[in-house]
């Protein structure tokens, strides 16, 4: 089984499995529809002829997309499949940028009955039910659309990034935000200039505005037209002569120091920073809480005002508070949930070769204090997870090999 889309709304599971069999014919990619409550089989179609295949790292593919009765798959590019039958009603292949990076282009968007979904080379949008096009934008050097946006008169389109290929993080090139027009498609504005990265946007149609952060500048243009509103250094702000009493419950704290994302920038302080500490920290993703846009990068997490073009407050996590200097730092969930806490999530490796384990450790921040409030430790071997954004908790999979099931295990955040 190549991938299992769990769809509660709709009480079943789709699971899609290569199929290798002599008979030509037979042999490709099919997709199942499994009854949630006892597992007897609804449907089967097949998705893919014989030449197609998916990935092993299925997470390197997109969430697939439901709207109403359709399930919009791009895992053999871009397809609407029927839920009540699993006809396929349209769809056109195509691959991706890059195969080996997690999560680096995005599913489709529907709204208003419209499908906007890239391909690797031009920009669609289609209608929903039928795939008949309405327009097409040329994208320039087959980047990876890693983010689409819809707004009442806009198409925003990240492109490019830093993502994970399970084991280190990597760049995507190339990297900016394109805007359309909602209606023609033409291309209303482009902002080509990120430097290194780029993180997810922020976007707020009453105040027009795009924010989103590179690899040195927290950056805002206007929705409407792409022009400047402001671009603020990225700086870090590190404290040192920190004293707690904890039976007491009070703090003395001592001078700071300022870093940007590849090291120290000026300021003063009662020492320098720790020889392990790794200062390379490219931002990662940006939330909005309040009138702020949070920022959130492999080891910081920092509050910017737009109006006043401060910044607010931020933390950094270093490695006193990792038991293992060894950690791997994803972008796999965001630096912000719902239960008013920003999050960041590391994965601890232990042991060697069988005796090898993962422990995922999901850390919740204070935005207020800029203080670790809470920690999720949770144990496991070659874990697999996903945030399920609705109910705010992260659920975790994994295979019984001697039980021949895959078991699934939710953690409240």
């Amino acid at each position: 089984m190549r991938a299992l889309v769990p769809l509660a709304g709709h009480n079943i599971a789709v699971a899609l499995t290569e199929v290798k069999v002599k008979d030509k014919e037979a042999s490709g990619i099919y997709g199942t529809a499994l009854s949630l409550p006892d597992g007897k089989q609804l449907w089967r179609t097949k998705y893919g002829d014989r030449r197609a295949k998916i990935g092993a790292s299925v997470q390197a593919y997109p969430v697939p997309t439901v709207r109403g009765d359709t399930l919009f798959l791009s895992y053999l590019g871009t397809h609407a499949l029927d839920l009540s039958s699993g006809a396929i009603r349209w769809g056109e292949a195509h691959s991706p940028v890059d195969g080996r990076l997690r999560k680096a282009y995005a599913a489709p968007v529907v709204s208003d009955g419209v499908a906007y979904y890239a391909t690797n080379k031009p920009f669609k949008a289609v209608e929903a039910d039928t795939g008949a096009l309405r327009w097409s934008a040329k994208l320039r050097s087959s980047p990876a659309v890693s983010e689409i946006r819809i707004t009442s008169n806009r198409v925003i389109a990240r492109l490019g990034g830093t993502f994970t290929d399970g084991g280190k993080l990597r760049r995507s090139s190339p990297i900016g935000v394109v805007a359309y027009d909602k209606i023609t498609g033409r291309q209303v504005w482009f902002y080509p200039d990120a430097e290194e990265t780029i993180t997810d946007m922020v976007i707020d149609e009453k105040d027009d505005l795009v924010a989103f952060a590179d690899g040195v500048m927290i950056i805002g243009v206007r929705l409407s037209t792409g022009a400047p509103l402001f671009e603020s250094a990225i700086q870090y702000f590190r404290l040192y002569g920190i004293f707690e009493e904890e039976s007491g419950g009070f703090a003395i704290s001592g001078n700071y120091s300022k870093t940007g994302p590849g090291g120290t920038s000026g300021g003063g302080g009662l020492g320098m920073f720790s020889s392990g500490m790794d200062l390379e920290d490219l931002p990662l993703d940006s939330d909005r809480l309040e009138h702020d846009v949070i920022i959130r990068g492999q080891h910081h997490i920092l509050a910017y005002d737009p109006e006043l073009r401060i910044i607010q407050w931020s933390s950094l996590f270093g490695d006193a508070e990792i038991d293992d200097p060894e950690v791997l730092r994803t972008g796999l969930l965001p630096g912000w949930s719902g239960k008013g806490r920003a999050y960041f999530l590391t994965i601890m490796k232990e042991g060697k070769g069988r005796r090898s384990r993962e422990i995922l450790s999901l850390f919740g921040v204070d935005p207020l204090t800029s203080r670790i409030v809470s920690r999720l430790d949770i144990p496991g071997k070659k874990s697999r997870f996903h945030l399920d954004a609705v109910r705010d908790r992260i659920i975790l999979t994994s295979y019984e090999r001697k039980q021949k099931r895959t078991t699934y295990q939710g953690y409240g955040l």
